[in-house]
């Protein structure tokens, strides 16, 4: 590897730390929020007027789309990266041009960047692996499943 290839394989590893680590705050905070709002709408379903906690459910679930949408982006930014460095690792080109060019895949969005990597041998690895897409939607689906549980029980209950 010359100077140059080494420059451009450490910039890649950081970019791709960078986004990891996003994700994983990001999850934090969606967790940490969905958890604070959902307790005291639980909180509030168990004192006199449990209707009120009612009023939590748009908040509860508007974050959760929030949660996948934003999880969801980052994660095909994390995909990018890695895209990248498994070309660099098999030897093809890439481009040089490393924020303009993940500001382009940014701007292609979700869809795009999906079939853009099922086009290519090495992006159709990254979609492979199920383990991001399964937290990015299974811990949204089951925080939309306790507030249903929530919701139900107060109509049934108190309603």
């Amino acid at each position: 590897m010359n100077k140059n290839s080494t420059a451009i394989y450490d910039q890649l590893i950081a970019m791709w730390d960078i986004q990891d680590s996003l994700l994983q705050s990001y999850r934090n905070i969606f967790l940490t929020s969905q958890s604070i709002i959902f307790a005291i709408a639980v909180s509030v379903a168990s004192g006199s007027k449990p209707y009120f906690s009612l009023f939590l459910l748009p908040i509860g679930i508007y974050l959760l789309w929030v949660w996948f949408t934003i999880c969801q982006s980052r994660g095909y930014d994390i995909w990018f990266f890695q895209w990248q460095l498994l070309k660099f690792e098999k030897g093809k080109q890439i481009n040089s041009k490393i924020l303009t060019n993940f500001k382009e895949w940014q701007g292609l969005g979700i869809k795009k960047q999906r079939e853009t990597l099922e086009n290519d041998d090495l992006g159709e690895l990254l979609l492979k692996s199920k383990v991001r897409v399964k937290m990015e939607s299974y811990l949204p689906c089951i925080f939309g499943i306790l507030w249903l549980v929530l919701t139900l029980f107060i109509i049934y209950h108190y309603v």
